[in-house]
């Protein structure tokens, strides 16, 4: 259900048309601005971490096919909410397995032109970036270091931050030298509620120490700030976390199935009385309202 089905593709000399699924109600970046025009100004945060889980577990599975897309931000997931007929085909309770028409619902990876086939490469491939780095790209990328399955993990950061604060991600390096934070991009003004996460140096399996990264935005303090501050951490700093994974290597499978199984157990637990279903059809409403206009 999260990749579109391709029906055609044509190439030229010069071009090329890749004809896919359609999909008519907009991308999560929408579902974004769409909640600013709100009084809260922000996506529930059930609701953002419910896509959240949808694209960790479908960028899981296109790793394991040995694909990198190399582009993830909320523009490139489109909203996958498919009107149900009655209440019977979706369950209040949320169910990480999919039942109770919950599999229907997530998003659609698309935008693969930046994609990376790893088969054609030798195992344990490593890139470095050769173009003018910015704040879009990963820490890797900006330092000139090596990196491979990083640029997705940078990548879905990105779209959780955009889904939980509503705005671009911004990240801070721990000094090697110090334990002053220094901000990695220009600095912008910060809320007050601050959850924080743990930083310090860790010794890259390239040679070189490298800094240790965390967001600029602090977490709200009523949020679930273990389950968020653990994902933000393996995803922006995943070389910490290749001891507990097979050989000891790249990918963190493991670590970010932990966090996406205690996102899941939440949004089981909770998901019911935060109102996510509710909350998920408000969205799909107003997507419609949108579209009539």
């Amino acid at each position: 259900h999260s990749i579109l089905k391709p029906h055609a593709f044509h190439l030229f000399a010069d071009e090329g048309y890749l004809l896919e699924q359609y999909l008519e109600q907009g991308t999560l970046l929408n579902l974004v601005n769409l909640a600013k025009t709100e009084p809260q100004g922000v996506l529930d945060e059930a609701i953002a971490m419910f896509f959240t889980v949808e694209l960790l577990r479908t960028v899981e599975s296109i790793h394991a096919a040995g694909i990198l897309h190399g582009d993830l931000k909320a523009d490139n997931c489109l909203v996958r909410l498919p009107p149900t007929l009655s209440s019977t085909e979706w369950d209040s309770e949320y169910q990480a397995s999919g039942a109770g028409g919950w599999a229907q619902k997530g998003l659609c990876l698309i935008d693969f032109g930046r994609g990376i086939d790893l088969h054609q490469f030798i195992p344990d491939v490593q890139f470095v970036a050769d173009w003018k780095t910015g704040k879009s790209d990963c820490a890797e990328m900006r330092e000139m270091r090596p990196w491979t399955w990083q640029v997705d993990y940078w990548g879905i950061a990105g779209v959780a931050h955009n889904l939980l604060f509503g705005k671009y991600i911004e990240d801070v390096a721990v000094d090697i030298h110090s334990t002053v934070a220094v901000a990695s991009v220009s600095a912008s003004a910060s809320t007050k509620e601050d959850a924080g996460t743990t930083s310090g140096n860790v010794e890259m399996g390239f040679g070189a120490r490298a800094k240790k990264w965390k967001l600029k935005e602090p977490l709200k303090r009523y949020w679930q700030t273990e389950l968020w501050a653990g994902l933000f951490d393996a995803l922006l700093n995943p070389a910490t976390y290749m001891s507990g994974e097979e050989g000891s290597k790249m990918r963190i499978t493991r670590a970010l199935r932990a966090c996406r199984e205690g996102m899941e157990s939440w949004l089981e637990r909770e998901g019911g009385r935060k109102g996510l279903k509710s909350g998920l059809r408000r969205l799909e409403e107003r997507i419609r309202e949108q579209k009539g206009r």
